[in-house]
């Protein structure tokens, strides 16, 4: 009996450790099942059951609850299917990249990012709007521009005045 146990173990543990034959899928779908089947046995003994011995049958079986219950089974089974599905995977397969983000990602790899991006400077602040820590500029005004003596003396080079054309 303990060797059946240390048989399972040695050829259990490699299989769900390395994902062969498809166990995955073997395991999300077993989820899915129990859930479904918890679902409707759930459904039909609280309506069957508990809403039988409130309404005081006598022991007898109430086609008219049955009936009840496969109908509320019958209407729930596509959307409860679907939301145990989504549940089974992301507990098996945990979660699972959108196309863009796979795409992104690709595209990340192929081309990593050389230069820094583009950042679009902001505005300096004016003595009445917020600065950058949140706080309003105080109302004296700025210091002009300090140039040196060698700025202020150097020969710039004059531009030339803007010309009109005009067509014939």
């Amino acid at each position: 009996m303990v060797r059946n146990h240390i048989w399972g173990g040695t050829v259990g543990g490699p299989i769900l450790k390395n994902r062969l034959y498809d166990i995955d899928v073997v395991i999300s779908r077993t989820v899915v099942f129990a859930g479904l089947a918890a679902f409707i046995t759930a459904i039909y003994v609280g309506i069957v059951v508990g809403v039988g011995s409130l309404v005081g049958a006598g022991g007898e079986p109430n086609l008219c609850l049955s009936i009840v219950a496969t109908a509320v089974v019958a209407v729930a089974f596509q959307p409860v299917r679907e939301r145990l599905t989504r549940l089974a995977n992301r507990l098996v397969f945990g979660k699972r990249a959108t196309p863009y983000e796979v795409l992104s990602r690709f595209s990340d790899t192929l081309f990593p990012c050389t230069k820094p991006p583009l950042r679009v400077p902001s505005p300096p602040p004016t003595p009445s709007s917020p600065s950058a820590t949140g706080r309003t500029c105080s109302s004296t005004p700025a210091s002009p521009p300090s140039f040196s003596r060698a700025e202020a003396n150097a020969t710039t080079t004059p531009s030339r005045p803007a010309t009109s054309v005009t067509s014939p």
